[in-house]
C-alpha cells in the first residue's frame, strides 16, 4: 500500500532539489464604499515562500492541457506550476517565480488548481498560471 506521508516527502525532495523559489503573495480585497460598485483595492495579507517546478503547457493530442487549449481556457504561453500540497492556493494571490526578483504570475481561474490527494493527504498541487505583463493586479 502507498504511504502518503512518504510520497509527499519524496515529492517535496524533488521540488526542493530541482525547483525554483516561489513567493505566493496573498491579498485581501477591500470594496471602497461611496464609489462605483466594482472599485476594489487589494491589500497584502501575507507571503508564503516555497519551491515549485514550472513546466510549459503540454499540447499533445488527448492530454488535459490540449483540451484546455482547444477550449480557449489557457494559451500556449501559459504554464503549469507543481507545488507542495500543503500550500494554500485559495483567494486572491500572485505568484512570483524566482528570488530575490522574478516574473509575477496569476492563477488562471478557468483552469484552476488541481490537488492530488492520497487518503485525504495532499501530495502536490498543479496550478495553471499566466504571466502578469505589468507585474501587478489592477487595484494592487
Amino acid at each position: 500500500m502507498v504511504n502518503p506521508t512518504a510520497l509527499r516527502t519524496d515529492f517535496n525532495n524533488i521540488v526542493n532539489e530541482n525547483g525554483v523559489i516561489c513567493r505566493i503573495r496573498y491579498f485581501n480585497p477591500v470594496f471602497t464604499s461611496g464609489t462605483y460598485d466594482d472599485d476594489i483595492d487589494l491589500f497584502v495579507s501575507g507571503d508564503t515562500w516555497t519551491s515549485g517546478l514550472r513546466q510549459p503547457m503540454d499540447k499533445a493530442y488527448g492530454g488535459k492541457e490540449a483540451v484546455l487549449l482547444e477550449q480557449g481556457l489557457v494559451s500556449i504561453n501559459d504554464s503549469k506550476l507543481y507545488i507542495q500540497g500543503s500550500i494554500d492556493m485559495s483567494g486572491t494571490l500572485k505568484i512570483m517565480i524566482g528570488s530575490p526578483t522574478g516574473d509575477n504570475y496569476q492563477v488562471i481561474n478557468d483552469a484552476g488548481v488541481i490537488e492530488w490527494n492520497i487518503n485525504e493527504t495532499p501530495i502536490y498541487k498543479k496550478v495553471y498560471i499566466r504571466r502578469l505583463e505589468t507585474g501587478s493586479f489592477y487595484g494592487e
